[in-house]
């Protein structure tokens, strides 16, 4: 699993630019470089993204130059070496943003034999994390797959916005490897 690259000045016709990210040859992402996010830190383009090795996904970071052409992977990644709970069925993809001054990461993961959640972490640099807690954690008790409010016993994909006031948390709802 690769990042690719692609540049439009109209959001309808794109050009296929170098690939962005790319597997190491050793190391968190050997495995691929999934999902993750981009975020302006100061002026500085960085992904963060979920390094593959194995069955593992961590977090990882990398810095790239301002036309996005060129990018760096930091030397200590993965940032987050485990994660913070115990039994999860999973812990990969990323929501990344600032607020008053701190770094929030949201990690989709899911909680075995509970359900689907969003663990929450806060950083100064985006390197040194911090676990603050799971932000919201679902009952993959309550229903089935076939309900439409099901919400699963892993969150993948998980974002976090506001509209209207209002904070919103999205997520694909998943389980024993299919996507609702």
């Amino acid at each position: 699993m690769h990042w690719g690259h692609a540049t439009s000045r109209d959001l309808v016709s794109w050009t296929d630019e170098p690939v962005a990210l790319v597997p190491g040859t050793d190391g968190p992402d050997r495995d691929g470089c999934w999902s993750g996010v981009l975020v302006d830190d100061g002026g500085t383009p960085t992904l963060v993204c979920s390094g593959r090795h194995g069955e593992r996904e961590l977090p990882c970071v990398a810095t790239g130059s301002p036309d996005l052409r060129n990018w760096r992977k930091d030397p200590a990644n993965p940032v987050i070496g485990a994660p913070s709970e115990g039994d999860l069925t999973a812990f990969r993809d990323h929501c990344v943003w600032r607020e008053n001054g701190t770094w929030r990461h949201l990690v989709g993961s899911g909680i075995r034999g509970v359900g689907g959640t969003a663990f929450l972490y806060e950083s100064e640099d985006l390197r040194d994390w911090r676990y603050v807690g799971p932000l919201l954690t679902g009952d993959a008790s309550r229903g089935t797959a076939a309900d439409l409010d099901w919400t699963g016993t892993m969150w993948e994909c998980v974002d976090l916005f506001r509209i209207d006031g209002a904070d919103i948390l999205a997520f694909s709802a998943w389980d024993e490897g299919t996507t609702h």
